[in-house]
């Protein structure tokens, strides 16, 4: 994973704890593949993967967050090391997965952080199960597929029946990729794309098609900001082409109240791209709800 910003890998105070590996499993069957890390103690922040990633793809984020946070990362349904059923993989099963992970963990409140197609699942938490959440966290996200991003998605899918995962990767990396990091990232990318015309399409697909209908079907999620009263942090990289700020700006005008942060130099991966960037937003806003909750670690006050 290439990263231009160095990891602050050693904090004083923190008290680091080993990575364990495990698989939980959820709803209708599906095992999660999880991944715990981190400082020992406080509320865990869990990270929602975008459509195509997997819980090493956060590897950057994580050893920037860990040495002061516990933090776990989990691969969907048809991601990763996860569970590949039959597709395909709706948001509304991303959502009732993350619930039930969730409680199977035994974790009272989390941090809650999506990504992308991960905010879909996030917000739609939020709206369900407000009091689960300690704060939540939009990364390059949305809250509904509109014409434009089902254009996107159509795309996606057409370049997978023809040209197969290599194919898919090709047409989605100028809309994912920031130009600088297109620049600076271009070995590493062709890389990547290897490993991504080595997958299996089936699950791609039934990943892609799940999205997708969330916009044929007109749903949305702008609304559970409505129900979710708590600490809200939207962050959007300076050149992301597919969910630029308009998004993030209508989340928080359903929320009125809230905070877009803008990456410099990321495109739609922000956390991937400029994760130490990344990394000082989210510390200093975790700090914030941690000091509105107070010592007992209570529930922060509205839109601390």
């Amino acid at each position: 994973m290439p990263d231009p910003e160095p990891h602050n890998r050693v904090a004083s105070g923190a008290t680091a704890a080993e990575a364990t590996v495990s698989d939980v499993t959820v709803g209708d069957g599906v095992q999660l593949r999880v991944v715990l890390s981190g400082a020992s103690g406080g509320v865990p922040v869990v990270l929602v993967n975008g459509i195509f990633m997997n819980t090493a793809t956060w590897a950057g984020l994580e050893a920037e967050l860990a040495p002061h946070h516990r933090v776990l990362r989990f691969d969907a349904r048809g991601q990763g090391e996860s569970s590949k059923p039959r597709g395909p993989y709706t948001v509304a099963q991303h959502t009732d997965d993350l619930e039930a992970l969730i409680g199977a963990l035994g974790l009272d409140r989390v941090h809650l952080v999506g990504l992308s197609n991960g905010a879909l699942a996030a917000l739609e938490l939020a709206g369900r199960r407000p009091e689960l959440l300690s704060s939540l966290v939009i990364m390059d996200g949305f809250g509904r597929v509109d014409a434009l991003m089902r254009a996107v998605l159509r795309s996606w899918r057409a370049a997978l029946a023809l040209g197969g995962t290599g194919g898919r990767f090709d047409v989605a990396t100028p809309w994912v990729w920031g130009h600088s990091f297109l620049e600076d990232s271009e070995d590493w990318l062709l890389g990547l794309r290897e490993e991504a015309a080595a997958a299996d399409p089936r699950p791609v697909l039934a990943l892609v098609e799940g999205a997708l209908a969330y916009g044929e079907e007109g749903r949305e999620c702008v609304s559970a900001l409505r129900h979710y009263r708590g600490p809200l942090l939207t962050l959007v990289g300076a050149e992301d082409v597919l969910s630029p700020p308009r998004y993030s700006l209508e989340m928080l005008e359903a929320a009125g109240r809230g905070r877009l942060a803008i990456i410099p130099r990321a495109g739609h991966a922000a956390p991937i791209e400029r994760p130490g960037a990344v990394a000082a937003e989210l510390d200093a806003f975790l700090a914030r709800v941690s000091q509105a909750a107070g010592p007992a670690g209570g529930r922060p006050p509205e839109g601390a």
